[in-house]
């Protein structure tokens, strides 16, 4: 296949999978519903630029899970990579 060729398919599938991903509703509620509710994961770890996501899930942890989570004795942690590396490799200083 020619490079012209093949460098419009790659920019035409780009094309067709950015409008995919725009059209396509995000599902955030329910994700954090099975991760925080059904699972009740106690640590989370962002990997990106940014804790968008762990702001998020913290919100909902504290309007919908804090009861839940003190009646069960349940302690979790949000963390983002970006900002808690030490947490998250349990890098301590000694002692």
């Amino acid at each position: 296949m020619r490079p012209e060729v093949e460098q419009e398919l790659a920019h035409t599938l780009l094309v067709e999978l950015l409008a995919y991903q725009f059209a396509s509703p995000v599902r955030w509620i329910e994700t954090q519903d099975v991760i925080l509710g059904e699972k009740t994961t106690e640590r989370i770890v962002e990997i990106g630029p940014a804790d968008t996501l762990g702001v998020m899930a913290k919100r909902t942890l504290a309007s919908k899970y804090e009861a839940y989570d003190a009646a069960r004795s349940v302690q979790r942690q949000i963390l983002c990579y970006n900002k808690d590396a030490k947490d998250i490799y349990y890098d301590v200083d000694p002692v």
